[in-house]
């Protein structure tokens, strides 16, 4: 996971220099890593994509007797969901990782 992104992306950080925000972030990355035996970070959006797309292709089988046009419009709207879903799950994970080093600051 690039790290590079979260930086100035949280508000409870986004007044501090570059660095600390990235020491910061790499402290809560780790933590999450941490406290869970598997992978989060690598098998959350593997399950999101497959999960939403079997979902929508499914969808679009009951509803539109598989139709192209629904395969195609089913495949993108999963992906696109999953994309939002992805990056909510790991925001939140994130976020809840860092307020107790953000604690440490206070």
């Amino acid at each position: 996971m690039d790290i590079k992104l979260y930086i100035d992306y949280f508000d409870e950080i986004s007044h501090l220099d570059r660095d600390k925000q990235f020491e910061l972030l790499e402290k809560a990355y780790r933590d999450v890593l941490a406290s869970h035996k598997v992978p989060l970070f690598s098998i959350i959006p593997t399950m999101f994509r497959l999960m939403f797309l079997v979902s929508m292709l499914c969808a679009s089988y009951f509803f539109f007797d598989m139709a192209i046009w629904s395969i195609v419009v089913g495949t993108l709207l999963g992906l696109l969901m999953a994309r939002v879903a992805i990056t909510e799950v790991k925001d939140s994970m994130l976020k809840k990782a860092l307020k107790p080093h953000l604690e440490l600051l206070d």
